[in-house]
């Protein structure tokens, strides 16, 4: 019992030495001034017949440390039209949008150091040369484009200071629990968030590669899949499996379904029926209620799927994604 007092008093002090330093660190890495970035990353064109369509995701973020009031964000196409416009942002932010057929604006109230605001859009055009131009600006403050810059602000330092706060108390009360306490089954149940659900389906299509691009929305992260498509025959496969895979995870909301179905039927270049569509979500599972019985659906499902489209690889590339799936004695 008193080693017990005592490992837990070590962990205690530790974990308080650790938030100190990190707070003295961040203290001295803040530069106590405003600063705001976007980057645009556009998809490969493809024709239709209403022209020439691609998708966009812009992605604004305040990277300094102080709040930012009243951002406002303009696109606009002087030679399209916007199709579809899909906004999300940081819980808390309110947004407010207004949109034509060749612009799109938004207000955001108020901006927290780390928020974000993500816009994804499908625009058609005559031509694929033209990119929409961007507007984003506050009272006193015009952002910066870094899409082609490789860029270290303060916001990176407080991820790894946090990163190693979060390791070493989870570390630390690892080795508490384990040599102190029961392992009492059913207290683990909670659900992984949605980039680390997303991660794993990524992981399981040989997509580690694209892994850090995923976005805390589902709606990011089917946007992601459809642009990520128009890469070659092999990444069309993967990312229409891992598409499909998203569907077995029980508690997505209705206009993220959406937006899975809307990728699938555009990669597939047919709509998914909904037979199909609903034998997928009858097999879906929250991550949390079972974890390994959720993990092996999806594995089961990856694997099933990579092989129905076997004919339509090179041999090269069915070999490369049949080795995700060997079998271990």
């Amino acid at each position: 019992m008193r080693d017990s007092v005592k490992i837990a008093w070590i962990t205690a002090g530790l974990t308080g030495l650790f938030t100190i330093a990190a707070s003295l660190a961040t203290y001295w890495l803040t530069n106590k001034s405003p600063e705001m970035v976007y980057t645009l990353a556009g998809g490969p064109s493809f024709s239709t017949p209403e022209g020439v369509k691609r998708i966009f995701v812009l992605e604004i973020n305040n990277s300094g440390s102080k709040e930012i009031k009243n951002t406002y964000v303009q696109l606009a196409l002087p030679n399209g039209e916007f199709s579809e416009v899909a906004a999300d942002a940081t819980a808390g932010v309110i947004i407010t949008e207004t949109k034509s057929k060749s612009t799109f604006e938004l207000r955001a109230d108020l901006l927290n150091p780390s928020d974000t605001i993500k816009l994804s859009f499908l625009t058609a055009q005559q031509t694929d040369s033209s990119e929409p131009k961007i507007t984003v600006r506050a009272p006193g403050l015009n952002a910066t484009d870094v899409s082609d810059k490789s860029k270290t602000s303060t916001s990176s330092y407080f991820v790894a200071i946090f990163t190693v706060i979060a390791v070493l108390a989870q570390l630390l009360s690892s080795f508490v629990t384990t040599k102190y306490k029961k392992n009492k089954p059913g207290n683990s149940g909670n659900t992984l968030k949605n980039n680390e659900l997303s991660a794993y389906i990524f992981g399981t299509c040989g997509l580690q590669s694209e892994a850090w691009n995923i976005s805390t929305s589902f709606r990011g992260v089917a946007d992601l899949l459809g642009t990520l498509s128009r890469k070659n025959e092999k990444y069309r496969v993967q990312t229409l499996v891992a598409l499909k895979a998203h569907l077995l995870i029980k508690h997505i909301h209705v206009a993220s379904l959406a937006v899975f179905r809307y990728n699938i039927s555009l990669i597939s270049e047919t709509p998914i029926s909904d037979d199909e569509f609903n034998e997928i979500r009858s097999k879906a599972l929250d991550e949390g209620d079972d974890t390994i019985l959720w993990r092996t659906t999806c594995y089961e499902f990856i694997r099933g799927e990579i092989q129905k489209h076997a004919h339509t690889l090179s041999d090269e590339d069915f070999i490369s994604l049949k080795s995700y799936f060997i079998q271990q004695s």
